[in-house]
């Protein structure tokens, strides 16, 4: 009867810490990369934001962002942010070039998040789709310049 008994608790004690184990699982926390959003990069800047209401505990981090010329040795870049800022845009890149940019969440000297992307610069002067644009107003003038040049002849 003792050996039951013995067994019984036993069962109780594996049975309440398996439900306070998933409960546990349930209220973790998700990463918090999932918070932090890459921005648009031009031909020399990179910027990245990310959601302060969701960083809360961490508003008094600072963030650092850093890009490093690629492939090899080459100028490096870095900027520094709270989290309270919100965003965070480094500026200064090479256009048409390659970097390998790093953001880190540090609180004191611990770093409790790093991201890391490899972004291409866009060239100088050239439209969102990397072609240069001309503008239907070149044309007009030139036609319209024409125009005046030859009623000018005519009258004359």
């Amino acid at each position: 009867m003792r050996s039951v008994k013995m067994s019984f608790q036993l069962y109780l004690i594996l049975l309440v810490t398996s439900v306070l184990a998933e409960k546990d699982k349930a209220t973790t926390e998700p990463p918090i990369g999932q918070y932090f959003h890459w921005g648009e990069v031009d031909f020399q800047s990179v910027s990245l934001s990310w959601e302060t209401e969701k960083l809360h505990s961490l508003l008094d981090a600072e963030i650092t962002i850093k890009a490093v010329l690629t492939p090899g040795p080459g100028p490096e870049r870095s900027t520094i942010a709270y989290l309270s800022d919100g965003e965070v845009t480094l500026d200064g890149l090479i256009p048409n070039s390659s970097y390998a940019v790093t953001a880190a969440v540090v609180r004191g000297k611990t770093t409790i998040l790093e991201l890391k992307k490899n972004i291409q610069t866009k060239v100088v002067g050239h439209g969102k789709g990397g072609v240069a644009r001309t503008g239907g107003f070149g044309i007009t003038s030139v036609v319209v310049g024409l125009l005046f040049t030859c009623m000018a002849l005519v009258l004359d």
